[in-house]
């Protein structure tokens, strides 16, 4: 199961991957390809695993998420698994360009492509106009997803900053949209399954209102993260933390327009290689019946699933 990344969306500096391996205690020889060898072996034996034929890179991905342990890696891979099988509604394969076109009526979500110095991935949403129903808020996160696959497979970052703009439009209004049961499963797919490790999430407006979202954050997020929520009136503010020459034209960086970067992702994903990639991952879920013990299923109680311990919130 992989496939070839679309030509530039996701560019590294020369060292990223000595320092990201440095940084987690891989730069022996051998020490990074070893402990893919063992996480693979580990993933075969699994019983209650549907799929067990992930790419090297995928295993790679999943190590580097647990900083270098495999024992956390296994974590990200079985909660991968069993939130696929808990929320199948969040999980399927889009004709992008399609499936998406209400949320781009809102909003061109994307990844930046150039690293920060510190090696860290840029997400951006500005919103544009109001969201008009939550099915755009909903199918929001179902495009993040599709984001976490690809980056999954292909990309090596030591953290993630999250920038969202909301200056152009009624946030009152949008948190009327707002589901926080999906907005808890989003973030417990990104944060638990994807193993993004947050290093800031960059909320821009001049609206009081934003203190309703970043309550609501905080109540969903682990401390450590929630005291990483920071609010900016403007996009120049971010030039120090993130850099003013990755920030695309829209919030004063010298990056090109987000509408250029959106296009460039829409073809990414609409790559069939792509597609068929996340057709697959899809189908790796857990069989429970299979699964030797029940310790999982307490982390992902109040969640809506068949286990005997899961009920909804």
């Amino acid at each position: 199961m992989q496939f070839k990344s679309y030509e530039n969306v996701l560019q590294l500096h020369p060292d990223t991957l000595e320092v990201t391996l440095k940084e987690y205690n891989l730069d022996r020889p051998g020490e990074l390809e070893n402990s893919i060898k063992i996480l693979k072996d580990w993933v075969k034996k699994q019983p209650h695993f549907t799929r067990t034929d992930f790419h090297d890179d995928y295993l790679r991905s999943s190590i580097l998420e647990g900083k270098g342990s495999v024992e956390k890696a296994k974590q990200f891979i079985d909660r991968m698994c069993t939130l696929r099988t808990l929320l199948p509604q969040c999980f399927d394969t889009y004709d992008v360009k399609k499936d998406f076109q209400h949320v781009f009526n809102v909003t061109h979500p994307v990844i930046l492509p150039r690293l920060t110095k510190d090696h860290q991935r840029v997400f951006v949403a500005k919103l544009c106009n109001n969201v008009t129903d939550t099915s755009q808020v909903t199918n929001f996160f179902k495009y993040g997803y599709l984001f976490g696959e690809y980056l999954k497979a292909c990309d090596i970052v030591t953290g993630f900053r999250l920038i969202v703009d909301f200056t152009d439009i009624n946030l009152m209004d949008l948190l009327t949209k707002l589901n926080p049961m999906d907005l808890r499963h989003a973030l417990t797919i990104y944060l638990e399954g994807y193993g993004m490790k947050i290093k800031g999430i960059h909320l821009i407006t001049s609206s009081k209102v934003i203190d309703g979202l970043v309550g609501i954050l905080k109540q969903i997020l682990k401390p450590k993260v929630g005291d990483r929520i920071y609010v900016h009136k403007s996009g120049e503010e971010l030039f120090d933390v993130v850099g003013k020459d990755i920030l695309p034209e829209d919030f004063g960086g010298d990056e090109k327009p987000l509408i250029k970067i959106h296009e460039d992702w829409i073809n990414a994903l609409s790559q069939e290689e792509f597609i068929e990639y996340v057709r697959k991952m899809n189908a790796a879920t857990t069989n429970e019946s299979c699964r030797p013990t029940l310790k999982f299923n307490d982390e992902y109680a109040g969640m809506p699933g068949t286990f005997r311990v899961l009920s909804l919130d």
